[in-house]
């Protein structure tokens, strides 16, 4: 089922961190085709992405004009946070502890908020 709702989804977050670090570490530039995930839409991946710039973990491409259908933002890279950020979210028992923390204990949540929570977890 595709999920068209343009909200916060921290595991397609964590997909969109995952597959960047696949395309850095091959040296494959990030293309807008990289960054489609089956059951997602593209106005929904554009949403997390912009989510993750402004949570200042990647950087991305400038928005282009929208197209049905198509990606309007997708990530070129990292911050310097966002690489620890990464780290700390392929751990998968803290990443799990976490969002679990942040989803059963607040109405309201973002990045920001799960950043912080991710990096008390551990070192």
């Amino acid at each position: 089922m595709l999920q068209t709702k343009t909200e916060l989804d921290f595991e397609l977050c964590r997909k969109l961190m995952l597959r960047q670090e696949e395309l850095y570490d091959s040296r494959t530039p990030s293309l807008i085709t990289h960054f489609c995930f089956e059951g997602y839409s593209a106005e929904n991946i554009s949403y997390n992405v912009e989510q993750l710039h402004r949570a200042n973990l990647i950087t991305n491409t400038t928005p282009q004009e929208w197209t049905k259908g198509k990606l309007s933002r997708w990530p070129t890279g990292f911050t310097e946070i966002g690489w620890k950020f990464l780290e700390a979210a392929k751990d998968e028992a803290r990443w799990t502890a976490a969002v679990q923390t942040i989803t059963t204990q607040n109405d309201s949540y973002d990045l920001r908020t799960l950043k912080a929570v991710l990096f008390a977890g551990g070192s």
